[in-house]
């Protein structure tokens, strides 16, 4: 038996409800974990700047190689100084910012508590947002206004 138009619009409305409140739920997990890199960034920064490790410096071309390097974050910056990306450690697991050279993320990726997450971000906003969670991969595109059509496990073909 079909199931009536009414029926299927109060489930899609219920469903939509659904994944807009976990929109915002992510938007606010993402706001949390490019807030936490960039304080964690300029923690390790100050402690770089204040810490005298009194190893000698290597030369250029030397032999000695590094099998492996441990922190719990780093900043890549530019020719200027300035910070280009920050991958680092938070409660939830690992996570990766990518800044313009304004400063500002533009591309965002790491491991929450409902799975992995990858952000692309425009001026201050989301604007992709792809997850996987176990109930299976969401994608949403937004507007400037963070308005737009998502897409969710239920809607892939």
């Amino acid at each position: 038996m079909k199931e009536s138009t009414d029926n299927r619009l109060k489930r899609l409305e219920k469903e939509l409800a659904r994944t807009k409140a976990e929109l915002f739920r992510m938007r606010r997990r993402h706001l949390w974990l490019l807030r936490s890199g960039l304080l964690m960034a300029g923690i390790l920064a100050l402690g770089l700047m204040l810490m005298d490790t009194g190893r000698p410096v290597q030369a250029r071309g030397g032999a000695t190689a590094h099998r492996e390097t441990r922190a719990k974050g780093f900043v890549l910056v530019d020719e200027k100084g300035k910070p280009r990306a920050i991958l680092g450690m938070n409660k939830e697991g690992p996570g990766l910012a990518l800044l313009d050279e304004k400063g500002k993320a533009r591309a965002t990726m790491g491991l929450t508590e409902v799975g992995p997450v990858l952000a692309l971000l425009g001026e201050g906003n989301s604007r992709a947002i792809l997850r996987m969670t176990k109930e299976g991969p969401g994608l949403a595109l937004l507007d400037e206004n963070g308005k737009g059509r998502v897409l969710t496990p239920s809607d892939n073909p």
